[in-house]
């Protein structure tokens, strides 16, 4: 399998190529402040993404100057291949998240992504997907008619 350092460092490349693009998503949001906030939409992801980036570049600079981070230089990633089914559909369901947000939007989006990324891990109690779905109603609704916050 794939040792914990390359994986890591790839992954820190890939999500700091994710965070410049989202940043540039961000940038082009033209929507008013929320509430009494002086400050612009775009601020808060922005800011965000820029303390991701970040703490990648700080992570990725233990691997690469010390191979390792927290000791892990000499494990890998996967033990099994349960595992590396596990974390590759994880990695899917959120990729297909994100294709339906795009797509149709947020609530259909939010609908597959969550059952679906328990279900990739290995959640298989039917309660905890009631749970899940609660907590993800209750977040549109008090993102929705709590804040004011239109979804598309």
């Amino acid at each position: 399998m794939i040792s914990q350092r390359r994986a890591n460092l790839v992954f820190a490349l890939i999500l700091l190529v994710l965070s410049g693009w989202m940043a540039v998503i961000a940038w082009g949001f033209e929507t008013p402040a929320l509430g009494d906030a002086t400050l612009p939409t775009k601020f808060f992801p922005l800011v965000l993404l820029g303390f991701i980036a970040f703490c990648t570049v700080i992570y990725a600079r233990e691997y690469i100057v010390y191979g390792h981070s927290g000791g892990d230089g000499d494990e890998v990633l996967y033990q099994n291949a349960k595992q590396a089914k596990t974390g590759l559909l994880t990695l899917a369901a959120v990729i297909v998240s994100y294709g339906l947000w795009q797509q149709f939007g947020f609530l259909i989006a939010g609908l597959f992504a969550t059952p679906a990324i328990a279900f990739a891990m290995g959640t298989r109690r039917p309660s905890h997907y009631i749970i899940i779905f609660i907590g993800a109603g209750l977040t549109y609704l008090v993102f929705t008619y709590g804040l004011g916050t239109q979804f598309s």
